[in-house]
Order: C-alpha cells, then structure tokens, then sequence
C-alpha cells in the first residue's frame, strides 16, 4: 500500500448537513465529515465523522473496484464497504480526538 496520510496531514471536507430517516420514518438529521486518508491500487480509503444530536461517530470507508487496477473508469468503483470504528459522546471525543483518529488510521493499515 502506498503511504497513508498521518493524522497530522488529514484534511477533513465538509460540513455537509444530512437527515438520516430511521425506519419508524423519524428523520435525524447530522452533520458529514470525510477525509481521504490512502489509496493501495486496488482501493481508496476515507476516515468519516457524522455528528449526530447525542454523539459523534467514526469510521472507515473502503471504496474498491472489482475489475482491478488496470481499469480506469468510473465503472471500476463498484464495492464500497463502511467499519465503524468507534460511536461516542461529544466529551470523550474532543478528550481523545487524536487517539480516536489514528485508530482510524491504523485500520485501514491492517485493511
């Protein structure tokens, strides 16, 4: 895999203001955050942050192509995988912010 971008280096885009409709049709609305974090050939990686009214969430997009490296299309991104790394409230997120993120970071190492 290529280098990944270390925590320092990480460029968060966004806000992007979002609803998320839970199945009882009650809409949640939260705030997107995503940062490219490294590409192996075969996959990109994102590290995103929703924050959500009670709590943040971290986790780690995959986006992969089935047909290779040797395909460059935008048919080649078929498979995108999330992991959540982690789901907290907002005190012990901004206590362990840098902590939290490289763990992130270190998943899509071990990816």
């Amino acid at each position: 895999m290529q280098e990944l971008i270390e925590l320092a280096e990480l460029e968060f885009e966004g806000p992007e203001s979002r609803v998320w409709v839970a199945p009882n049709g009650k809409e949640v609305p939260y705030t997107a955050h995503s940062a490219f974090v490294g590409h192996d050939g075969w996959s990109d990686f994102y590290i995103e942050m929703a924050q959500w009214p009670k709590n943040i969430t971290i986790s780690v997009s995959v986006i992969c192509g089935e047909g290779g490296a040797e395909i460059d299309s935008e048919d080649r991104w078929a498979i995108r995988s999330s992991y959540q790394i982690c789901k907290v409230p907002y005190d012990f997120f901004c206590k362990n912010k840098d902590r939290l993120l490289n763990q992130a970071i270190e998943f899509c190492r071990n990816h």
